[in-house]
């Protein structure tokens, strides 16, 4: 399932502007994660229905959202999609929810589904993970400080397998992001390991035309219909520029296994996420 949210205020409730000028206003797509296989010992929900301390990863995401001003959301659904309308349904006193459907979520991949979401938009776009769990203040930073057309970036270990690999070139522009495979292999060799694509991109309404065409093209292509959204922004890539944010900051985790669960829960804990 994905999720595409657009909204028109610009700060924080309780009159706390953070400099947060436009961020709100446009569409802002958001990435809900599927049916979450590795976990499926754990919980048959969806990944984004995962309860942390007795909330669902969706009702964190759109509680943090809410408090900044957000309006609108675009949903793609595809596992389970009931299920989630359902907890969509909260918040439908808060967000005006535009609902798309990937019917064929078993076979065909994140960046078809991202696709999907993007039809609907017209504007600017912030773009999620939904099995993410971060701290508000990393969110803030992201949107009033990083340049246009970025992507957010945190520490992370170029060993890592799980870890989405952003790779730099000799310039310093962002080249690359790799996912289960080392960068240590002969190809990437003349590229620089920066950090792990957290899963929070925002892009202007140009820079989102040039993503859907992109899209379009990458997805006709024979066998990229079940690829990941990582090699959809890659081939992006190629002929498009993206600008990166990199936060020091760990407070933040995607959920991928029964691991990271107790993982979110001790940051939940800890920093009260």
């Amino acid at each position: 399932m994905r999720c595409f949210k657009e909204t028109r205020s610009t700060g924080l409730r309780g009159g706390s502007n953070l400099g947060l000028r436009r961020v709100a206003d446009g569409d802002t797509p958001v990435l809900i994660a599927g049916s979450g296989r590795r976990i499926s010992n754990v919980t048959r929900k969806p990944k984004c229905l995962i309860e942390l301390n007795k909330q669902s990863i969706l009702y964190k995401n759109l509680s943090l959202w809410k408090k900044i001003g957000l309006k609108k959301i675009h949903v793609v659904l595809g596992y389970k999609s009931k299920v989630i309308e359902n907890e969509l349904k909260i918040f439908n006193d808060d967000f005006k929810i535009i609902k798309s459907f990937n019917k064929q979520y078993q076979t065909w991949g994140n960046s078809y589904s991202l696709l999907l979401g993007l039809n609907k938009i017209k504007g600017p776009v912030i773009i999620f993970d939904g099995d993410l769990i971060y701290d508000k203040k990393i969110l803030i930073s992201f949107l009033k400080n990083s340049r246009p057309n970025s992507i957010l970036i945190g520490p992370g270990k170029p060993s890592d397998v799980e870890c989405a690999k952003v790779l730099l070139d000799k310039k310093g522009g962002l080249k690359k992001i790799i996912d289960k495979e080392s960068i240590f292999q002969k190809k990437f060799e003349n590229l620089k390991f920066l950090g792990e694509a957290i899963g929070i991109i925002k892009l202007s309404k140009d820079h989102v035309k040039k993503l859907k065409k992109s899209l379009k093209i990458f997805l006709s292509i024979k066998g990229n219909l079940n690829l990941n959204w990582e090699k959809g922004l890659n081939y992006f890539l190629q002929k498009n520029k993206l600008n990166y944010f990199f936060t020091k900051s760990q407070k933040w985790i995607e959920i991928d296994d029964k691991k990271d669960i107790s993982k979110a829960l001790k940051l939940i804990k800890k920093y009260k996420i």
